[in-house]
């Protein structure tokens, strides 16, 4: 099982959110169906964590026609998440799955991590 959070923007500009529990399976099948979200957070025992992670990064290179891009242990994700806000000249997408991220064992550098991440992509009233 995987818990999601989608996250948006109200109209007044408060951040808002949903927390739902998935299978990996449910979210690479909903990639497929129901488009894509701006970005996945797969945390856990990398032994279970990696596999799921890497998949819906397939999955989502699928659906945007562009490769997935592994970093195992990178020294910072600023540089990575900096790379996702420019444009590509060689492909129409760029997925990126970061392996092992120390930043994620501290609560508040992964909670600015995501803020950061989610101000530079897109973000989309959530479906219901």
């Amino acid at each position: 099982m995987a818990t999601i959070r989608t996250c948006w923007k109200d109209p007044c500009g408060r951040s808002m959110a949903r927390t739902r529990s998935v299978t990996i399976d449910a979210i690479v099948e909903g990639i497929d169906a129901n488009g894509v979200e701006s970005l996945y957070l797969v945390v856990g025992d990398r032994v279970l964590s990696e596999p799921g992670a890497i998949r819906i990064g397939e999955a989502l290179a699928k659906s945007a026609g562009c490769e997935v891009e592994v970093y195992r242990r990178p020294a910072e994700l600023g540089a990575l998440l900096a790379d996702l806000t420019t444009f590509s000249l060689f492909s129409s997408a760029k997925v990126i799955v970061a392996v092992e991220t120390a930043v994620l064992a501290d609560a508040q550098a992964a909670a600015q991590l995501i803020d950061e991440a989610l101000e530079s992509c897109p973000i989309t009233d959530p479906v219901s």
